[in-house]
């Protein structure tokens, strides 16, 4: 599963970049956009950075369960600290809050929830990043000692 959803979130954020690129190509001025009005170009540029921004929320979409999944396979591997698992399921649970006020209830979705899942993934992501970095994973030895 995990496999599946970093698969999917690659292949997601690399096509969400052609938005970016799009919104780029339309305010570069070239010879064949000269017959819109300046207007019209930055109507045109707006449009691909919102989607962007849905395809952001796409990519969230696939985030919850690897998030989630992440952190039951910390808890239940004990290669690191049980804490960064329950971190990393409270992260997902963050994110899904903010999927579904964004997609269900988009005229409700105040930047509290946006916010709230950004704080939610600092307090899980940042410290499991970490951890991996400097202290790394027990191995098979240092587990079967404890």
């Amino acid at each position: 599963m995990l496999l599946l959803m970093i698969m999917m979130t690659v292949g997601i954020a690399v096509v969400n970049q052609l938005n970016n690129f799009g919104a780029l190509l339309v305010l570069s001025q070239t010879d064949y956009l000269k017959v819109f009005s300046p207007e019209q170009l930055n109507a045109m540029s707006m449009i691909f950075l919102r989607l962007n921004n849905s395809g952001q929320g796409l990519l969230e979409i696939f985030w919850t369960p690897y998030f989630f999944s992440f952190g039951l396979l910390i808890i239940k591997s004990r290669f690191a600290p049980k804490i960064l698992g329950i971190l990393l399921m409270i992260m997902s649970v963050g994110y899904a809050i903010n999927i579904f006020t964004k997609f269900l209830i988009p005229q409700f979705h105040p930047a509290m929830f946006t916010q709230l899942a950004m704080s939610l993934g600092a307090l899980g992501g940042i410290p499991t990043i970490l951890w991996l970095l400097i202290k790394g994973v027990k191995t098979q030895q240092e587990i079967s000692e404890v």
